[in-house]
């Protein structure tokens, strides 16, 4: 489930399982990742398709093109796979656009533009405002130690590492397929 991910202080969405062709793709992580695709692209005249993906579709050969896309341009992985994978936990902002996360560099593509765009709105705020199914499952903030204090969510503890591949720990987890 998609939720809210406290690096310091300033919350970012981010998804809890591998999003991408053959992953668990779980509905509110593709609905996530299918509007920051949005969100990053619908100003821009170079799309890789004349559609945009629809958040709230299943994940598609649109989205495939997109993720390809953004991998290749934006992220420059050598090598395109398709997954976007949830940024290890105990792994800071800055190292995971180092290390080349599509997560992070799509959280960072789309804080930039919509800020550009929408008059400086921030990210969330303007997710939640055009994608209003996003509210609930964004309405959860973690940080490395379960949820933020004050705030209201469920609590799971999250720990461990992970790769671009799609592999990520954490406790009490589920097996992937």
């Amino acid at each position: 489930m998609a939720y809210l991910w406290a690096w310091d202080d300033d919350p970012d969405p981010m998804i809890d399982r591998p999003v991408g062709l053959r992953q668990p793709n779980e509905n509110t992580d593709v609905f996530l990742v299918q509007a920051l695709l949005v969100a990053i692209y619908e100003k821009n005249p170079k799309r890789p398709l004349q559609i945009l993906p629809m958040p709230g579709t299943a994940w598609g050969d649109t989205e495939d093109a997109y993720i390809a896309d953004f991998q290749t341009f934006v992220v420059r992985q050598r090598k395109a796979t398709g997954i976007v994978s949830p940024t290890p936990p105990s792994m800071h902002y800055r190292t995971a656009l180092m290390k080349k996360y599509t997560m992070a560099h799509l959280i960072h593509s789309a804080r930039i533009l919509v800020s550009l765009n929408n008059e400086g709105l921030q990210l969330v705020p303007f997710l939640i405002w055009r994608f209003p199914l996003l509210k609930g499952p964004l309405s959860v903030v973690r940080n490395r130690r379960g949820v933020m204090p004050g705030e209201k969510g469920m609590v799971e503890v999250v720990g461990g590492g992970g790769t671009e591949s799609g592999a990520h720990g954490r406790l009490q987890h589920d097996p992937l397929p």
